[in-house]
């Protein structure tokens, strides 16, 4: 810690009984411990503090100062005193410095510093080459640079080529539009290159506002066309969306009439293709039930799906197997059209049981019309999607029991039926 004496001040109060400085006021010549150590001393046996001093990155702290001229001299053997000349001696200039150097001492890098700054000086801004003795500041323009005298010629025969051709006119034509004088002051106070300065005769500069006038007609013509031909891909976009809509819905009203539609929809032990039915309902197109019942998988419910469904292996301990129902779910959908939300889940679920039981699953499957609601509704409903590229697959919001799925699926026909989408009834 380095004691400084800025200013005579005095001490803001006492510790131990001895004044206390506050950082930078202390007497200079007083040293701590660790600045004894720098000069090779150390505090002689009996030697008392003269001071305190409170350290400025530690104000929490007090640290004692003492009189250099009664410390003792620190006694190293030849191994101790080789080491701490080692660690102070600077590699580059030799010298034995107060403090451990890492790489050189403060007075090398202050040198390497000042012939850093006397060599920028020596530096031409332009050409890089460095001369014999410091380059003047050249103004050249509107702002000033470092420059050799080869530079200097340089940059004033360009500067005078640009404010050659910036009097003429800038239409081509070759008349003198300006003076030197208006051009280098215009620059100076825009802060702006020569080479930006335009001024055209009168002539020419009509030429130009027309032709300007003639791009901007252009412009604003292509911009009309293109919006005319966007507002024409919006209308047969509209025309078609309509066109989809009023499918779909006719779809859905002739779903609702046809007396051979039924609904059906499973609930089951997860989303995994080996899942095993735990609950069945097929009802009719106007709500009537055909079939409801819970099914005994036969093994136990995660409580994953119980937590979706709220079907627990308490409930279907005593529900007939699916193989006792399968012939009541063959009565009700033999030879009819069979809507279902999301109709691939549930047929592999169909399919699942029936080839655990070793039936004939495409016999099966080809007795009846299967037909998906999940799809048609969605497009029906035209939430779009950036991501999918798509409609957005809707939420059925049945409460996942199958019997209130199945009715869920009427309600969603009987939306369709009305004829306006889903976003148009929202809005």
């Amino acid at each position: 810690m380095t004691v400084t004496q800025t200013a005579p001040a005095a001490p803001i109060g006492t510790f131990a009984g001895l004044p206390l400085y506050q950082h930078g006021t202390a007497p200079a010549h007083l040293r701590t411990v660790t600045r004894l150590a720098a000069i090779r001393l150390h505090p002689a046996p009996g030697q008392q503090p003269v001071c305190y001093v409170v350290p400025y990155y530690h104000p929490g702290e007090r640290r004692a100062l003492y009189e250099p001229a009664d410390a003792a001299p620190i006694v190293r053997s030849l191994g101790d005193e080789w080491a701490w000349r080692t660690r102070r001696t600077c590699p580059r200039c030799n010298q034995v410095r107060e403090y451990i150097v890492h790489g050189h001492c403060g007075h090398c890098d202050q040198a390497d510093r000042k012939r850093a700054e006397e060599r920028h000086r020596r530096r031409c801004s332009d050409c890089k080459r460095v001369a014999g003795k410091p380059l003047p500041m050249v103004k050249v323009g509107w702002y000033a640079e470092r420059l050799c005298r080869f530079c200097v010629t340089k940059k004033r025969r360009l500067t005078g080529e640009l404010l050659r051709a910036a009097i003429r006119c800038a239409g081509g034509c070759g008349k003198r539009t300006a003076t030197k004088a208006e051009v280098l002051a215009w620059a100076v106070a825009n802060h702006q290159a020569i080479s930006r300065w335009v001024r055209r005769c009168p002539a020419c500069q009509a030429a130009h506002d027309a032709e300007q006038a003639r791009l901007a007609a252009e412009r604003e013509a292509r911009w009309a066309r293109e919006r005319a031909e966007q507002q024409e891909r919006d209308r047969q976009a509209r025309e078609a969306r309509a066109q989809e809509v009023a499918e779909l819905s006719a779809w859905a009203a002739a779903a609702l009439a046809d007396p051979d539609v039924v609904i059906l929809d499973t609930e089951t032990t997860g989303l995994e293709d080996d899942a095993r039915i735990v609950d069945l309902a097929v009802t009719t197109a106007a709500g009537e039930t055909l079939l409801d019942t819970l099914v005994n998988p036969g093994e136990p419910i995660p409580a994953s799906a119980t937590e979706i469904h709220g079907i627990t292996d308490a409930m279907v301990a005593g529900a007939p197997t699916f193989a006792q129902i399968l012939p009541d779910l063959a009565a009700a959908v033999f030879g009819r059209r069979v809507l279902i939300y999301n109709d691939v889940f549930d047929l592999g679920r169909l399919s699942h049981e029936l080839a655990l039981l070793g039936a004939d699953v495409p016999e099966f499957t080809a007795a009846a019309r299967w037909e998906d609601v999940m799809l048609p509704y969605s497009d029906w409903y035209g939430e779009w999607s950036d991501w999918h590229g798509n409609y957005r697959w809707q939420p059925l919001g049945g409460g996942h029991r199958a019997l209130g799925d199945c009715l869920a699926v009427v309600d969603c026909l009987k939306s369709m039926a009305r004829g306006a989408s889903g976003e148009q009834e929202a809005a």
